[in-house]
């Protein structure tokens, strides 16, 4: 009898040691405060796992992720394209990619806000410490900047800031 896993398990247990495939960085993330990252592993004998991030670096830290078992090349083809429209996405360093996902979840926790529940597993798609880290700058012109959108508790988001901060350090558009 064959004894199968859950795809969660899997990740936890196994995720920082499987090969990695690619991952993709929208190469703007540095100008715009947002990246968008895809991290593609290796699953032996079958197809991928894959982990998506949402990063907003001006504020909010990790908006968004999600994870992937089992993902074969078409469905892989599609979620690629999703992810990349309307930015510009290329192919980007796995060193990278996971640094800019601890850091910007350690800025948000550091201003009070949370990690997106996602995050206790997708947490295992990147490496536990970055070789070579480069200075990453959180913030826009020195303080943390919310952006409202019609999709987020922005009124929550703000009193949480101003509790957490003071009014007067933060910047809100």
């Amino acid at each position: 009898m064959t004894k199968h896993i859950k795809p969660e398990k899997y990740i936890k247990d196994r995720g920082r040691t499987l090969a990695i495939k690619a991952c993709y960085l929208n190469t703007d993330w540095q100008e715009t405060g947002k990246a968008t990252i895809l991290i593609v592993k290796n699953i032996p004998r079958t197809n991928y796992i894959i982990g998506s991030f949402q990063i907003d670096l001006w504020c909010l830290g990790i908006k968004q992720t999600s994870w992937g078992y089992g993902i074969n090349e078409k469905k892989l083809a599609d979620i690629f394209s999703k992810l990349g429209a309307g930015k510009p996405f290329a192919e980007a360093d796995y060193s990278l990619c996971s640094q800019i996902i601890k850091d910007a979840n350690n800025y948000a926790l550091s201003i009070g806000l949370s990690t997106p529940i996602n995050f206790e597993t997708s947490q295992y798609l990147i490496e536990e410490t970055t070789e070579n880290p480069i200075e990453i700058t959180f913030g826009k012109n020195g303080k943390p900047h919310y952006v409202a959108n019609e999709f987020a508790d922005n009124e929550g988001i703000i009193t949480l800031l101003t509790n957490k901060l003071g009014i007067d350090n933060f910047t809100t558009e």
